[in-house]
């Protein structure tokens, strides 16, 4: 009780028991790398009991809709927590979602391949469900960098329907100063895929950023005068944009 099992301590990795009890207070840290290579633990004949197994999901490199299978078992009885076979076979229920990557949300599902004669196989998973982004990573990729910053310049003066990719980070649909000033509070937040060693930016290289995206900003203007006439889509200020 209270145990945790990690099938992979860097990177992915397997485990395999002839029968595997984990008792209430258990829990499983996995790495859910993709549909094909994640942590995974199988479990072989023998009496097996899974319920009230907390399970942490470190990393999920998972597209909305896909499932990672972390857990299979085979030719196996399912016995309860005084180790008497129970008859049942494992559900999703069986399993608590602890934590989760951060914007990642998902549910544990559970498939039963078959029970014969209290001789049951399965296999049970980790489905995303939905993906919400850091409001300053504009191009979605886990983290608020520098890269960010381009996409909101890209997009910067778009009026309506803007996205979060073209740098609507309060989901007005627009993509003015406001957006900028989340990017600038998010910076260095959220889970690099690399670990990034790059600091949060000091004010000073910030503002070096802001000078750059205020002059693409001007340019497009000058295209554009026709839809820039309001005060809230006008090229925002050194002082707005640099505010603390």
């Amino acid at each position: 009780s209270g145990g945790t099992v990690a099938p992979g301590s860097q990177g992915t990795g397997e485990l395999s028991f002839f029968g595997l009890r984990l008792l209430d207070g258990s829990s499983l840290d996995l790495e859910l790398s993709s549909t094909t290579s994640s942590d995974l633990l199988t479990v072989y004949s023998s009496g097996t009991h899974v319920g009230g197994t907390t399970v942490n999901i470190l990393d999920a490199d998972l597209a909305v809709g896909e499932t990672a299978w972390f857990f299979e078992y085979s030719n196996t009885i399912i016995v309860d927590e005084n180790n008497l076979i129970s008859g049942d076979t494992i559900v999703a229920s069986d399993f608590i979602l602890g934590d989760l990557p951060y914007g990642v949300q998902g549910e544990i599902i559970a498939e039963s391949a078959g029970d014969v004669g209290g001789i049951v196989s399965g296999r049970v998973g980790f489905t995303v469900t939905a993906f919400s982004p850091i409001a300053g990573d504009f191009n979605e990729d886990g983290y608020v960098d520098s890269a960010d910053l381009e996409f909101w310049q890209q997009g910067y003066g778009t009026l309506i329907s803007a996205t979060h990719m073209q740098g609507d980070a309060d989901g007005d649909q627009d993509v003015d100063g406001a957006d900028f000033l989340t990017w600038q509070r998010e910076f260095g937040s959220g889970t690099p895929l690399v670990q990034s060693l790059t600091a949060v930016p000091e004010p000073s290289t910030l503002c070096l950023a802001l000078f750059a995206a205020t002059a693409f900003a001007s340019r497009r203007r000058l295209g554009f005068e026709p839809l820039l006439k309001s005060n809230k889509f006008a090229v925002p200020t050194s002082n707005e944009l640099c505010a603390v």
